[in-house]
């Protein structure tokens, strides 16, 4: 009922409404209804239009009739939304969820399992450590009626998912393992790498439950193991590739989204098609969706706000650790300088082969300027095969020294860790297989019992190496980063050292985390070895800086991971050094912290680039990929080089305004 000054307007019978039509808007769950205007409704729309507007009423004109439209606020809907909220954050809940003899789930967990009982689809995000996979088991223990159940993880997991079922489930399930041959058994444990081998005994059964772990690694809707997963739509039913069936669906990650929202969408649309309906539409929403000339561009991140509601609204439970695990203590980090000594040639060596690319790339890139100008087009592509030579030249090169670099560190890391292992047991991170090798016989060599896990291992022998680390029957546990840095946990040591970096904060934040987990008791201390006056030197400087920044931006929709001092992005046809302002350019001045700010942006793109393989939308176009990655290596940037930093900054900026990575834990999405 509408009070006006004058009169009550019974709002209900104004018009002959027809039926209710709830939808989700930006302002939160609403009512539609439409009619075609009476008489009755004209007077009292001429006499009351302001009141009536306000209780949401509205006319307009559809297909040259006038209609009335009527938006009322959907209080059952909202009140249910508002409770989904508060559930997908709950660090406890009053529930009895079966656990074997001995076990028992920490008070988040069941509130965590709880949220997916009242679901057929849920996507369990908590930050890394908080056991998404014990809540995936709990799920299971929850509804006896789930029988068949496909899982679906990283090969490095699938033990440890097969040993975690057994120590959960509360009955009994035969479990197996997909390698060679697709097993015959309840519950079926299957890594990304072999979905397409087995496609055909996949899809022939109709699963209770698939529970899809590490489900981030669907970001891509082309991939062949997404497609394998998740199916793939096509106007032509015969091209078309259904999506694996199961009665419930479960996806774990802490990261939903790795670097943008776009990437979210393949599994939030597999979980709930009728929230995530439309690509494009979740892509205008919240992808920042722009035409270019090129085409659309959906690499960008906006409503980051409603996106997070939308998500703890439908499908998404998520805690953080501080949230739920207030005790758990922080990480320190730090440098630690080796002195060069013997390795001066080499760290010389590479100076001077950075200052022998730099001038190199000037050449070229003048060249290439000339060429432009001229307006000779078999000139200026020869100018860009040119300078994308020599940028391939001098990364190769680069490439080799910092190898040599890390192998010439060994003794030295070497001697730091033995004399760290005398007051607890340490994890030690490398890149290159054989830096590990060498580290190992360096321990051997000293009688200190070391164990390791690269590539190449089998998934048993991984197992057994952490295995004997957490037993403690090793001090030392040596890994590469790409291997041992995710699915483990070595919470019994508290002292992480890295012999050697990785480019990408995020996949050194994962690294540390192996022991920053549930178990540790202990504040854990990071430290990174390099050379004084290396590259190393600097970039780790450079890299932690960058995750300090991520921490304190952690999971709040407000602060993405990206520049300090955003730039703006505009659209540049052909190289990134067309279109351009040059007088302006040349009279300009960078200050250190916007040369700081420009070399982050230009180092994310070349971590995120694969050299233009793939029309991904991630990193440098075939164009600027050689180059981008150049600058990204360079120590520092002269004023120059922070010019063209700028212009490809601006040009990728849709990327690094709309980035969200690993080490930034979803930002977009946790509140």
């Amino acid at each position: 009922m509408l009070k006006t000054e004058s009169q009550e307007i019974d709002l209900a019978s104004l018009c002959a409404w027809g039926e209710p039509k709830p939808i989700n808007t930006k302002n939160g769950p609403k009512i539609l209804r439409k009619s075609s205007p009476t008489e009755k409704f004209w007077e009292l729309w001429r006499a009351n239009k302001d009141p009536l507007k306000r209780a949401g009423v509205s006319i307009s004109k559809y297909n040259g009739a006038w209609e009335v439209t009527w938006w009322q606020d959907d209080i059952e809907t909202a009140t249910k939304h508002a409770e989904a909220i508060v559930a997908s954050k709950a660090a406890a809940a009053d529930v009895v969820i079966p656990a074997p003899l001995g076990l028992e789930y920490l008070p988040y967990q069941k509130a965590g399992v709880a949220f997916a009982t009242e679901r057929q689809a849920v996507l369990i995000a908590d930050e890394m450590g908080l056991g998404k996979t014990i809540q995936a088991l709990g799920l299971i223990n929850s509804d006896p009626s789930l029988k068949r159940i496909l899982v679906v993880c990283p090969a490095t997991l699938k033990l440890n998912w097969a040993r975690e079922a057994k120590k959960w489930l509360v009955r009994p399930i035969s479990i197996g393992i997909a390698g060679k041959k697709f097993p015959e058994a309840e519950m079926v444990i299957i890594n990304y790498q072999i979905l397409k081998k087995f496609y055909k005994e996949i899809h022939a059964i109709e699963w209770d439950l698939i529970v899809i772990d590490e489900a981030h690694l669907c970001k891509n809707r082309n991939a062949i193991r997404t497609i394998s997963l998740l199916g793939k739509y096509d106007k032509d039913p015969a091209k078309a590739q259904p999506p694996v069936r199961a009665r419930r669906k479960a996806a774990l990650t802490g990261t939903p989204i790795l670097n943008r929202p776009a990437e979210a969408f393949p599994i939030l649309n597999y979980l709930d098609p009728q929230s995530f309906k439309s690509f494009f539409g979740f892509a205008t929403r919240y992808c920042n969706a722009t035409q270019t000339k090129y085409g659309w561009d959906f690499s960008g991140a906006s409503n980051l706000d409603q996106l997070q509601k939308l998500l703890r609204t439908t499908v998404m439970v998520r805690r953080l650790k501080k949230d739920v695990l207030a005790e758990l203590p922080a990480k320190r980090r730090q440098i630690i300088e080796i002195e060069a000594n013997g390795s001066a040639g080499l760290v010389k060596r590479e100076q001077e082969a950075h200052a022998k690319h730099e001038a190199m790339l000037e050449a070229l890139k003048l060249k290439v300027e000339l060429a432009r100008l001229l307006e000779g087009k078999e000139e200026y592509e020869q100018a860009i095969n040119e300078l994308k030579e020599g940028q391939s030249a001098a990364f190769e090169e680069m490439a080799v020294i910092r190898h040599d670099i890390a192998v010439q560190k060994v003794p030295s890391v070497t001697e730091h860790v033995l004399d760290a292992v005398e007051s607890g047991p340490v994890v030690v991170f490398a890149w290159h297989k054989d830096v590990v090798d060498a580290l190992m016989a360096g321990f051997a060599e000293a009688g200190k019992k070391a164990v390791k896990l690269v590539g190449g291992m089998s998934e048993k022998e991984k197992q057994a190496s952490v295995d004997a680390f957490q037993a403690g029957e090793a001090d030392i546990f040596v890994g590469n980063i790409q291997a041992a840095g995710v699915g483990i946990t070595l919470v019994r040591s508290s002292h992480v050292i890295f012999a050697e970096l990785d480019w990408v904060p995020a996949n050194l934040s994962q690294a540390e985390d192996r022991c920053h987990r549930i178990g540790q008791k202990d504040s854990v201390l990071v430290q990174h070895l390099v050379l004084e006056g290396s590259l190393d030197q600097v970039m780790s400087e450079t890299i932690i800086e960058k995750q300090n920044i991520a921490d304190a931006a952690l999971d709040d929709p407000l602060k993405l991971f990206m520049l300090r001092e955003p730039v703006t992005s505009v659209t540049v046809k052909g190289h990134v050094s067309t279109e351009r302002d040059e007088k302006a350019e040349k009279e300009k001045t960078y200050s250190l912290a916007e040369i700081e700010n420009l070399h982050g942006g230009i180092r994310y793109l070349a971590a995120v680039c694969d050299g233009a393989n793939e029309l991904d939308g991630a990193g440098f176009n075939r164009f600027d990929s050689a180059f981008g990655k150049a600058l990204a290596s360079l120590p520092t940037l002269t004023q120059h080089q922070a010019a063209v930093a700028e212009r490809l900054c601006r040009r990728y900026g849709g990327q690094l305004r709309g980035r969200v990575s690993l080490a930034n834990e979803d930002v977009a999405l946790a509140a």
